[in-house]
């Protein structure tokens, strides 16, 4: 497998999902005399079945009872699409449409419904008529550009799928369908390109992390540390955690502690990055005898006083003692 196949993971255009939104799957169902039956699991997480109708019927009766609750409405509408009942909540995903404060969720919302239930006219106008009204979305440009591939209309389903990386260069699943596209076209050397021409979208970060990844494996160190620090300067402070727990895990695996001092600690807001991007310093510094370092940034984060951290900040401090002695035995 290769590097990018590993950061991002290697899937087709057809088994793409649209970024925090969700897919229609068929119910967990085992036939029955009483018809078609489904998974259920109490409070107590005890798995039991009951008939598919039935839960139908207890599915519509919890939709009639929030058609004045967007939030709960929201909810009960994705478990339904979950559980394979789109056709038959669709119009509860329409009253969504025109009840719900947030316009995005329910306007993808009730696109996905469209598109599920085969309705694909009704869900391009929606989406147009959105992008209209809002402007570019990235979630909504990501889902039209799904309906076009649906239709068979791939070139346009991929122009669609560029505006959508313009509107976030940094959404996984468009970054991931565009790669795949590319890679399907050209190889790894394609995935490559389509890397490269997402990091040069403004904003930009994650396909930075990518390349960097790939010349770490590659030996350019040098080459990398410049993408790194491109990514990081993509992106307002303080840094994504997700963007300094890839740079510091990416470096401290390689061991390259002067890199992950120059680049990672100095954006580190324990307070916001916490126990994730920390470990991963502690644990570099210590691993490479640069115990001041590694103090340093435990001690930063005892001083915020969390009670969930104890345990692991426990472990680092006797850790730390232990190498601090053997350090002082041997000098």
């Amino acid at each position: 497998m290769g590097i990018f196949d590993k950061l991002f993971g290697r899937k087709s255009e057809e088994t793409e999902t649209v970024a925090e939104q969700p897919v229609a799957a068929a119910p967990a169902a085992e036939a029955t005399d009483d018809g078609p039956m489904m998974k259920v699991f109490d409070a107590e997480g005890n798995e039991g079945l009951v008939p598919r109708a039935q839960w139908r019927e207890v599915l519509m009766r919890n939709l009639e009872n929030q058609v004045d609750d967007p939030e709960q409405l929201y909810n009960t509408l994705i478990t339904a699409l979950q559980e394979g009942f789109a056709a038959d909540v669709l119009p509860f995903a329409e009253h969504l449409r025109k009840i719900d404060p947030i316009p995005t969720r329910s306007a993808v919302t009730l696109g996905i419904f469209y598109m599920e239930t085969e309705r694909l006219d009704e869900a391009e106008i929606l989406f147009n008529e959105f992008t209209a009204q809002h402007g570019p979305h990235p979630i909504i440009l990501a889902n039209l550009a799904k309906l076009y591939s649906r239709q068979g209309d791939d070139e346009r389903a991929e122009s669609t799928l560029w505006n959508a990386l313009e509107a976030d260069p940094n959404n996984d699943n468009s970054i991931n369908w565009y790669v795949a596209i590319q890679r399907h076209r050209a190889g790894d050397e394609g995935a490559v390109d389509a890397f490269r021409r997402i990091a040069g979208l403004p904003g930009s970060w994650k396909a930075q992390l990518a390349l960097a990844r790939a010349a770490l494996e590659a030996n350019d160190v040098a080459g990398a540390e410049a993408l790194y620090q491109e990514a990081i300067d993509a992106v307002t402070k303080p840094a994504p955690v997700q963007l300094l727990l890839q740079v510091s895990a990416d470096l401290g695996a390689a061991g390259l502690v002067d890199q992950m001092a120059r680049l990672v600690t100095p954006n580190v807001d324990p307070a916001v990055h916490g126990l994730e991007v920390g470990n991963n310093i502690i644990k570099a510094n210590l691993e490479q005898g640069r115990l001041g370092e590694a103090r340093a940034m435990l001690e930063s984060l005892q001083a915020l006083n969390r009670s969930e951290w104890h345990t692991t900040l426990r472990f680092w401090n006797v850790e730390l003692i232990r190498a601090e002695e053997a350090t002082s035995a041997r000098g």
